[in-house]
C-alpha cells in the first residue's frame, strides 16, 4: 500500500474533512488456481483503519455506482462480482468501534501478455 504523503483535501465549514487517498493495491489470492491461467478467482480485502477509531474516521457507503471504465479497459482482469459489507466491532483491548469495509472479489484474466502478442480469455471472448 503506497499513500502519498503531500495531498489535498476539502475541509468543509462544519468542520467535516474529505480526504482520498491516492492508494495502490497489489492484490495476492490466496486460493489462486496457478493450472488454469483463466480460472475466476475470489479474493478478499478489508480497509480500514486500525489507528482511528469510527468517531475520528467514518467509512460511509457510496450510493451511486462508481465510474471505471477507463481503468478497466486495460487492465487484464475483468471484475464479475464485488461484494461490500460494511462492519463496525468493538475490540477487546478498546471501548471505541472501529469501521473496515469487507470486499470480496471475484476476478477472471481477460487476456494473457506473451511474447508473440495477447491471447484472449476464450471463456470470455
Amino acid at each position: 500500500l503506497e499513500i502519498q504523503e503531500e495531498f489535498n483535501a476539502l475541509v468543509y465549514s462544519n468542520g467535516k474533512v474529505l480526504y482520498i487517498p491516492d492508494t495502490k493495491l497489489r492484490l495476492y489470492c490466496d486460493n489462486a488456481n496457478l493450472t488454469d491461467v483463466w480460472a475466476v478467482h475470489e479474493c478478499n480485502i478489508k480497509y480500514g483503519s486500525w489507528t482511528f477509531d469510527n468517531n475520528l474516521m467514518e467509512l460511509v457507503e457510496i450510493k451511486h455506482p462508481v465510474d471505471v471504465s477507463e481503468f478497466v479497459k486495460f487492465c487484464p482482469m475483468k471484475t464479475l462480482e464485488v461484494i461490500k459489507e460494511l462492519k463496525i466491532k468493538a475490540y477487546v483491548c478498546c471501548p471505541e468501534h472501529y469501521a473496515s469495509f469487507d470486499y470480496t472479489l471475484k476476478l477472471q484474466r481477460k487476456f494473457l501478455k506473451t511474447d508473440a502478442g495477447l491471447i484472449y480469455n476464450p471463456k470470455l471472448y
